[in-house]
């Protein structure tokens, strides 16, 4: 267990080093060096660090030794470019390599996101870590393969190419179907979100966050007809939309809430000696939309087990939200110790979720172990 927190020591002692240069140069060498250690850590691991990781590895022998089309295909239902990825790197290599490849795909999307949707690189890549996102892609490794497709089409989106933007979202929805729950974020223009429009989008969001809870069994049966796969969430066993997860996602999505209200307050200039620019105002109001939304979904339905495969693709916006946010605030004389009071209070949820093993991540395992 103590590896993961050396994790979040390195990624705070590379910050220090680049804390007094703030040039674009900085930011992805930066990026670049944690990631790195983010990735070694995520591709060496023994196969019995992750819960999930028999799942994929017998998915990946099924693939690597079929001989037609269909049998590639039905592998995994609904899951077209997840399948011919497998398919792809079984040409090359074990599932050890797949292992890497994904590791790969997901590290970089996101230290991409980060770029250029953070103020502050580095207690961005520390929120990804101590929110337990990045332990999470040790066993959700297909949803997190979507939700870092999603995040790079985001990227594309606001630089304005758009078809590599609808190309990635297709691959995310050929990945994880649940990708498509993440259209809204594609569609919403980061650029240009005003007040009017941003009461509209959260009374809208809040609306269907409420009909959803209610109505969820129904949900999820009218996308089961389009995704057949999906029909066990309606069935008994591990995955059932009667089944319920921890408590702990419901306590952390009050907490990313009141970060969402925090936001809303500083973007608004009702304090002193703040006056955000609109594009800045903007941003910061779509980030506030993204986590306010999972954080509703997490509230009103994440005691379902079901429910939480699609929390993620909104609440981890939360990890660009608290950095652009406090930010703000340095010119107070409590932004300090109330920056440090944060990066010591997450460590907590970070350690409830080590100590339960969420995920049996502990003990890490390197594959030369």
């Amino acid at each position: 267990m103590i590896i993961y927190y050396i994790v979040l020591i390195v990624i705070l002692i590379l910050g220090l080093l680049f804390y007094r240069n703030s040039e674009d140069w900085a930011k992805k060498l930066y990026l670049l060096l944690s990631f790195s250690g983010l990735f070694l850590l995520m591709a060496v691991r023994a196969e019995t660090v992750g819960r999930d990781i028999h799942i994929y590895r017998d998915k990946f022998q099924i693939i690597a030794t079929a001989d037609t089309w269909k049998e590639i295909m039905e592998a995994v239902d609904n899951a077209w470019a997840y399948c011919l990825l497998n398919k792809a790197v079984s040409m090359f290599g074990d599932f050890r390599l797949m292992m890497i490849v994904t590791a790969f795909i997901i590290l970089v999307s996101i230290a991409v996101y980060i770029y250029y949707f953070s103020d502050n690189v580095v207690i961005s890549t520390y929120c990804f870590v101590v929110l337990f996102f990045y332990l999470h892609t040790y066993n959700l490794s297909r949803q997190f393969l979507a939700i870092a497709l999603i995040l790079l089409a985001l990227c594309f989106r606001c630089r304005k190419r758009y078809i590599l933007c609808g190309f990635l979202f297709l691959l995310a929805v050929g990945i994880h179907s649940t990708a498509i729950f993440a259209l809204p974020l594609l569609v919403i223009n980061r650029e240009r979100i005003t007040v009017k429009k941003m009461a509209i989008y959260m009374m809208a969001f809040t609306v269907l966050s409420i009909l959803l809870t209610v109505g969820f069994s129904r949900v999820v049966s009218v996308f089961a007809l389009i995704f057949p796969r999906y029909q066990f969430y309606l069935q008994g066993g591990e995955f059932s939309i009667y089944n319920q997860s921890s408590g702990a996602v419901v306590l952390l999505a009050l907490f990313y809430l009141l970060v969402a209200a925090m936001a809303v307050v500083i973007q608004s200039n009702i304090l002193n000696g703040i006056d955000l620019e609109f594009m800045d105002q903007s941003r910061m109001r779509y980030l506030i939309i993204a986590v306010t939304v999972g954080g509703m979904m997490g509230i009103l339905s994440g005691s379902n087990q079901a429910m939480t495969r699609m929390l993620y693709f909104y609440q981890i916006h939360t990890i660009c939200l608290i950095p652009n946010a406090f930010g703000k605030l340095q010119q107070y004389r409590f932004y300090y110790p109330l920056y440090y009071g944060l990066l010591l209070l997450l460590l907590v949820p970070f350690t409830i979720c080590l100590l339960r093993n969420f995920g049996y991540v502990v003990p890490y395992i390197s594959l030369w172990q």
